[in-house]
């Protein structure tokens, strides 16, 4: 069974990537978030009654407005074995990188040589990470996105639309990066 956890733009992705239909996937929520039972055809349900087994894949929906409940949700799935990264067959990633779980890359990104990617990150359309950069975990490259080399990304940081980073810059934890911006250290 195919798992979507969260409600948004990434789910909807998601369900149109995949193929998915009613027959081979669920929405997941938190019981205090579940306001109807279906979204867009799927059934909602409330993961915590679940009993996932190691053949099942969730995908991590939850966007940038709140990274930090992203990384505890990628950290429960993680524990059962079956977080699942998605990766947009347009994108390309050097064999030399690594990627963690539950990262969503879509279209058209480009990860260079020897990156490092934690568990949890969201790459949008067009996102470019530059060769040796290591980003740790739940945080969000909107499209355009771009960081320079030997950069070290910390956790739940957010990158705007058109956004840059020098090269051998260190980003800390939280930092928010609007829309055509451009930061060094």
């Amino acid at each position: 069974m195919i798992y979507l956890f969260g409600i948004n733009s990434i789910t909807q992705y998601l369900i149109y990537e995949l193929n998915l239909n009613n027959n081979n996937s669920v929405i997941l929520l938190d019981k205090h978030c579940m306001k109807s039972k279906k979204f867009m055809g799927f059934d909602i349900k409330d993961y915590m009654k679940i009993d996932f087994n190691t053949n099942d894949s969730v995908y991590v929906c939850i966007g940038y407005k709140n990274l930090q409940r992203r990384d505890e949700v990628c950290k429960f799935f993680s524990n059962k074995n079956v977080l699942k990264s998605f990766i947009h067959p347009s994108s390309f990633i050097h064999e030399s990188s690594e990627l963690g779980q539950g990262n969503i890359v879509m279209n058209n990104v480009f990860i260079d040589f020897d990156v490092n990617i934690g568990m949890g990150n969201i790459f949008w359309t067009n996102s470019t990470i530059s060769h040796n950069v290591k980003i740790k975990h739940s945080c969000f490259f909107a499209s355009g996105s771009i960081i320079g080399g030997y950069s070290i990304i910390d956790n739940y940081c957010f990158f705007g639309f058109n956004s840059s980073v020098r090269q051998k810059t260190n980003v800390s934890s939280h930092t928010l990066l609007n829309a055509n911006t451009f930061l060094e250290n």
